[in-house]
């Protein structure tokens, strides 16, 4: 994860800069024991991100499926509405 990877040049190790940096994405240190541990949850995260999270200004769909629509209809140049 690019944070932690900023991060550690200003704590004593790379443990300290996740244990700094971890709760402030909700997590506690033991939660990523390595760096590998960070990116898989950085990727788990991101795939929620876009695939699960429903978003009320794109009538509660994911952002993955609404850009599905939309891609699929601006090459027939229509306007893009609410999935339903």
């Amino acid at each position: 994860m690019r944070l932690v990877r900023e991060q550690v040049p200003h704590h004593t190790s790379q443990w300290a800069a996740i244990a700094a940096i971890a709760p402030t994405v909700g997590c506690t240190p033991e939660t990523w024991r390595r760096f590998d541990d960070v990116e898989c949850a950085t990727l788990e995260w991101v795939a929620w991100f876009k695939q699960q999270r429903l978003l009320e200004p794109l009538g509660y769909v994911p952002p993955a499926a609404f850009d599905a629509q939309y891609y699929s209809t601006a090459n027939t140049h229509t306007s893009v509405g609410v999935l339903n």
